[in-house]
């Protein structure tokens, strides 16, 4: 137990890592250029054709590759569904009602992701 305990750990000491990595980057100022690029990329359409693609799209690679990860998102959530309860129990020592609740936990804050992630790509 404690080894699966101790890669836990390392996962999230790198993902710390990469989040105040990611802090210290500077954003560009996304507001005021997209009008300019919009207007001078309007002006440069109407005297360009539009590219043509060097080759077609392959709908059969994409429809396998999209297929993969539709089956590993599902396989993910489908996992986490079974496993968190029975990790909580042996790991964290917890009852089987609470560690039922952690399925819960972890819906909540899977909405509250995705909710967080439309706001910021919203803005």
């Amino acid at each position: 137990m404690l080894i699966m305990v101790g890669h836990s750990f390392f996962a999230f000491a790198i993902l710390a890592l990469n989040a105040l990595a990611v802090l210290e980057m500077p954003f560009p100022n996304h507001k005021q250029p997209i009008a300019k690029q919009i207007a001078k990329e309007s002006v440069e359409q109407d005297a360009k054709p539009l590219p043509k693609l060097k080759q077609k799209a392959n709908f059969g690679i994409e429809g396998v590759c999209f297929i993969i990860i539709s089956y590993t998102s599902i396989a993910t959530i489908y996992l986490v569904s079974i496993w968190l309860p029975k990790f909580s129990e042996s790991v964290a020592m917890m009852s089987p009602s609470a560690s039922a609740q952690t399925i819960n936990y972890y819906v909540i804050g899977t909405l509250a992701n995705v909710i967080l992630a439309s706001i910021l790509v919203k803005n």
